[in-house]
């Protein structure tokens, strides 16, 4: 199981909204963080929709690499997802 997910809301089959909406309803993948990276300008109703489901909302470009990285790290450690991960051999850490 993935300790996070990383999304662009802009995707052409299903937009990342409704992507949320869909993981949010099975309960094995409710607690999984999202960190939505998009270059979409969002609007107050947008940012409604994803209030509660997501980590965070990072802008394209509006950052370095290590920032990018610290969020991340810091949305893992956040999860008890990412913390059984962090001590699962398995996990890739």
């Amino acid at each position: 199981m993935p300790c996070l997910i990383m999304l662009d809301l802009m995707m052409p089959e299903m937009d990342g909204f409704q992507f949320v909406h869909e993981l949010r309803k099975t309960k094995h993948w409710r607690n999984l963080p999202i960190v939505v990276l998009t270059s979409k300008e969002l609007t107050q109703e947008e940012r409604r929709r994803l209030d509660g489901y997501v980590e965070n909302i990072l802008k394209k470009g509006a950052f370095e690499r290590e920032q990018l990285l610290k969020q991340v790290r810091k949305s893992i450690a956040l999860t008890d997802t990412g913390a059984n991960h962090a001590k699962d051999p398995a996990g890739g850490r």
